[in-house]
């Protein structure tokens, strides 16, 4: 039994654009309709994603050709996040991993991070009546996605001249109490309430997300995560942090960040009242730069609003990284297929 998504308009109910993006003639088009959904097909096009993730979230053939071609890609980007173009690269980088990949429940989990809806709702969404496998099938898909991280965010690349290879900077995500321990290491400053941190750096010369790391308990100071090194001496710091990760560089590599990495200026170039007008406004751009990740970021309301999940301390940290590295790899498939961050030089 096929499922009930309907086939594409009919190209005279179509823009010019819709008609060139059509499902290619000769191709029965519900049964292609099924296999994009359950992933059955060889080669996914964007057309595919973008009709069938539509369908899914109430925007019909019908209404789908009463508007142009980009205002149904702004519907798409709306309900999953990012529009077709970043979905079908990442989709099929998940296949390649994951060969029994659906990708019906890769947008469902996609429309979870960018909506964050109850397991109630994306079950009158997507049909599926057990609440319990929309919870595991949310969960299962984000770690997929979020194990592409060693593909895509990856430190280094930076060109020989360069001295100024990346801004750095921490962000602060909100989430509900954690209850079982109890602490003011938890506390969020910026939101008054609940949160965890991460530490993101982004290349200056090209749109990339070079660095995630956490999550830390709100509290921790940038340059402590920095350093990873709670301890005095530099022996007992975590080699894992970024501080040890610049070393690999080689000399002469610095990274910009505000205020909060002022005890590192051999590594971290901060805004100094000596420097000149003009290197004060590269250092400001740079920062505005970084800041437009976190906006991108937040613009998924799993990350804007208070995260819910999790029984314990350990199992909420968890979780949470898993979403927040999901969502950090989509951006950065966004940022290649589109939509880069604006650029500093």
């Amino acid at each position: 039994m096929l499922p009930s998504v309907p086939s594409p308009p009919h190209a005279a109910q179509q823009s010019t654009q819709q008609v060139q993006a059509r499902t290619p003639k000769g191709i029965d088009k519900r049964r292609h309709q099924h296999d994009v959904i359950w992933g059955n097909i060889t080669v996914l096009t964007v057309t595919d994603i973008l009709h069938v993730g539509l369908t899914y979230v109430s925007f019909d053939a019908g209404r789908q050709s009463t508007v142009c071609l980009n205002e149904n890609k702004e519907r798409f980007r709306e309900h999953y996040g990012v529009p077709p173009e970043a979905v079908v690269p990442m989709f099929n980088d998940l296949r390649d991993k994951f060969p029994d990949l659906q990708y019906k429940k890769a947008l469902m989990t996609l429309h979870w991070l960018k909506a964050y809806p109850t397991e109630r709702q994306l079950s009158g969404t997507w049909g599926y009546g057990d609440l319990k496998l929309i919870r595991e099938t949310c969960k299962d898909y984000a770690r997929k996605m979020a194990s592409l991280k060693e593909k895509k965010i990856v430190f280094g690349g930076f060109d020989e001249d360069e001295t100024f290879v990346f801004g750095v900077d921490g962000v602060h995500f909100q989430t509900q109490e954690f209850r079982l321990t109890p602490s003011s290491k938890w506390f969020d400053f910026k939101s008054n309430s609940s949160g965890l941190k991460y530490e993101f750096a982004m290349a200056i010369r090209r749109p990339a997300i070079v660095w995630m790391r956490g999550p830390f308990p709100a509290s921790t100071h940038d340059i402590t995560i920095f350093r990873d090194g709670k301890e005095q001496e530099k022996e007992k710091w975590d080699r894992n942090s970024l501080y040890f990760a610049m070393q690999e560089l080689g000399e002469g590599k610095m990274g910009i960040g505000d205020s909060g990495y002022g005890g590192e200026s051999e590594k971290i170039a901060t805004t100094n009242y000596f420097f000149s007008k003009e290197f004060k406004e590269f250092l400001a751009r740079v920062k505005n730069r970084e800041e437009s990740l976190h906006i991108r970021l937040k613009a998924y309301n799993i990350l804007e609003n208070r995260f819910r999940h999790g029984k314990s301390s350990e199992d909420k940290m968890e979780l949470h990284g898993v979403v927040v590295t999901a969502i950090t790899v989509i951006t950065q498939y966004d940022f290649e297929n589109g939509k880069p961050p604006f650029e500093v030089q």
